[in-house]
């Protein structure tokens, strides 16, 4: 009698698992469908050794992990959010798309895969804002807002795992740990010019390991460039030249 109770209480864990999937891939894109299709075996197979408390727990970790219905990875979408929340404290804005709807892959200066809807480049360039101030005569001039060292958290970048280019170009911040990049294994091309970084070029940027090209020009940094082109990524750098010590300006 107990090994027909388990095995009919087995069938309903599996029944209502697989409801649960159906009703998700229900109202899913298209392109989530490949991803569903894995979960779904995934959890029918954990549910023959797990009980309904635990499977349930695994259902909300995998379901967190897949992009939304409309497209867009939530974790992305919030440090998204947290990184328009970092400008418009620093008196500058984002692209007027952000924020609209949950796709964040039709968000202005955001590109994402096709298939696995990661965002891949992200251009938060130019976006310090000129503020237009009247003068006593009652004409109007373009000055740059005053804004001290920028003190945002790099580690916020770490929530776009497939990032392969970002460019945070001419933004006057002033940075000075760059350690938060470190999580980005898939960077390949990145863009610091023209910002106001102090101190010594970062050995920290050596270890990204898929990157190929990076622009600090317009920047108070020193240093040598060999510290960050070496084995761990795929920075060419010749030896004669990276041994030469630039001042970056």
């Amino acid at each position: 009698i107990n090994l027909m109770s388990m095995a009919t209480h087995q069938r309903r864990l599996e029944q209502n698992v697989t409801r649960c999937i159906k009703e998700q891939r229900a109202c899913s894109q298209a392109h989530t469908l490949e991803h569903k299709d894995i979960v779904e075996a995934f959890l029918l197979q954990m549910g023959r050794f797990l009980p309904w408390g635990c499977l349930l727990l695994v259902l909300c970790v995998v379901h967190s992990m897949l992009p939304s219905s409309s497209g867009c990875f939530m974790e992305e979408r919030a440090a998204l959010m947290d990184i328009s929340s970092w400008f418009m404290s620093a008196h500058s804005e984002v692209p007027t798309s952000w924020g609209h709807g949950d796709d964040c892959c039709s968000w202005k200066k955001i590109t994402c895969d096709n298939i696995t809807r990661r965002i891949l480049r992200l251009d938060l360039s130019y976006l310090y804002q000129e503020i237009p101030t009247r003068n006593s005569d009652g004409s109007m001039s373009i000055k740059f807002t005053e804004v001290a060292c920028w003190n945002l958290n790099l580690t916020i970048f770490s929530s776009f795992r497939e990032l392969q280019l970002l460019d945070f170009s001419a933004n006057f911040a002033c940075l000075q740990n760059f350690d938060g990049l470190q999580g980005l294994s898939k960077l390949k091309y990145l863009n610091l010019s023209d910002n106001s970084f102090i101190g010594n070029i970062p050995e920290s940027l050596s270890n990204l390991v898929s990157l190929e090209a990076i622009n600090l020009k317009e920047n108070n940094m020193s240093g040598a460039l060999q510290n960050i082109g070496t084995e761990t990524n795929r920075l060419n750098i010749p030896f004669q030249f990276g041994a030469i010590k630039f001042y970056l300006l």
